[in-house]
């Protein structure tokens, strides 16, 4: 579990290096100070990895890790409506 935490926060440290370095460059660009860029992207590399750590969970739930839906669960939590018949033409 350690183990996949570390790595998932080396990988969103990484995301947001390779973000900030496009932001920074684009800053740099229109003449802008890049510290803001890089003060965010610090702060963004430790809060998110820490708050997935210490996250809560209900009681009795496994300690699995978050896993987001996939677009075909979404779909099928939708509400149903009812199907209407031929084509619709504006």
């Amino acid at each position: 579990m350690l183990l996949t935490w570390m790595a998932y926060a080396t990988l969103i440290g990484a995301l947001i290096t390779a973000a900030a370095y496009a932001l920074d460059a684009l800053a740099l660009q229109y003449r802008v100070a890049t510290r803001f860029v890089w003060l965010l992207a610090l702060l963004g590399a430790l809060a998110a990895p820490a708050i997935v750590g210490v996250r809560t969970r209900a009681p009795g739930t496994p300690s699995a890790p978050l896993l987001l839906p996939t677009p075909l669960e979404l779909a099928q939590r939708l509400p149903k409506f009812p199907r209407l018949g031929g084509n619709i033409v504006f």
